[in-house]
């Protein structure tokens, strides 16, 4: 359980799922919580009546409930391309010959190695250097030491920046690169096998051969005969969000939530997306500026995003 974890180390994820299950067992028993089963499709406000948000059962069925606060925990889904990509609008012309594995096979190692199993797949590209992008590549090169017939000959690792690692400041109380740096057995065999990570690295770890480089996916595609592909390039908010309407017009959640990052907000301030409404949790994370000064995304259910809940149920809705 997560009670039996040390406090001042890392676990898996598995073992906070089992804790968040356990605290919705909890909540459901408590009589002021009422538990409404279904898919929200639809939330609509018109000033200065109450959110009226519509859900939609198994069966089809409709049912209209009214909040004055709403909280979008919706999740995300991996990006398919590279954030300056997705930027200019572009997406990657991979040839047909080109698997792209999606990021939650390349960070399950029975998944992985059931796919390379299958199809056989022996060069490569992790696009991206974030946690789950070198946890990704770490698998990858330790597949050959589960099965010698099956690990990969090339493991290329794509990066735009060098390697962050997440720095305990306990003098100033805080860590350093919490949201976004790397943490545990991922940074400890990271650290051991490439360093700051800054430049250019080509080494063999398990007689697999590493190289990580930065430059366009396309042509690292053809010039390495690369024939998988794994994005670990950030994630964005799932698609299915429910349609929105503000004082009767389409409202783009997502969008006011970009533009509140791009007007360089913080904190609870980047959250509200309507009056009355608030995004949170991966899809629209935390932006954390540390002591420092620096601003970067910060996610999770630990203590800092227990202490953000409380900072935005006391922070001003309208």
């Amino acid at each position: 359980s997560l009670t039996g974890q040390d406090g001042d180390s890392y676990c898996r994820l598995g073992i906070g799922v089992d804790a968040l299950e356990d605290c919705t067992s909890v909540l459901a028993r408590d009589p002021r919580v009422t538990q409404v089963h279904g898919t929200v499709v639809r939330l609509d406000r018109s000033d200065p009546a109450p959110w009226e948000a519509c859900v939609r059962n198994r069966y089809g069925e409709e049912k209209k409930l009214q909040a004055d606060r709403v909280l979008l925990v919706t999740g995300a889904e991996p990006r398919k391309c590279t954030p300056h990509d997705q930027d200019a609008g572009r997406t990657h012309q991979l040839p047909e010959s080109v698997t792209v594995v999606p990021l939650a096979d390349a960070l399950s190692r029975p998944r992985l190695l059931g796919l390379l199993r299958e199809r056989k797949l022996r060069r490569w590209m992790v696009v991206g250097a974030s946690h789950s992008g070198m946890l990704a590549v770490m698998n990858l090169v330790d597949m050959l030491g589960m099965d010698p017939n099956l690990g990969p000959d090339l493991v290329l690792n794509l990066f735009q920046q060098p390697l962050r690692y997440a720095h305990p400041h306990p003098q100033l109380g805080f860590t350093k690169h919490d949201g976004v740096g790397l943490k545990g057995p991922v940074a400890a065999w990271s650290e051991k096998n490439f360093g700051a990570g800054s430049d250019v690295t080509s080494t063999e770890i398990n007689s697999v051969k590493v190289l990580r480089m930065q430059g366009e996916v396309e042509a690292a595609v053809e010039a390495h005969v690369v024939d998988a592909v794994v994005f670990a390039t950030g994630f964005d908010p799932t698609p299915s969000l429910p349609a929105v309407r503000f004082n009767g017009e389409a409202y783009d959640v997502i969008g006011a939530y970009r533009r509140n990052v791009a007007m360089g907000k913080t904190d609870c301030a980047a959250s509200l997306l309507a009056p009355g409404l608030r995004g949170v949790g991966i899809g629209f994370p935390e932006r954390w500026r540390d002591p420092e000064g620096d601003v970067e995304p910060r996610v999770g259910f630990g203590q800092n995003f227990s202490e953000y809940l409380g900072r935005m149920m006391e922070s001003d809705w309208s």
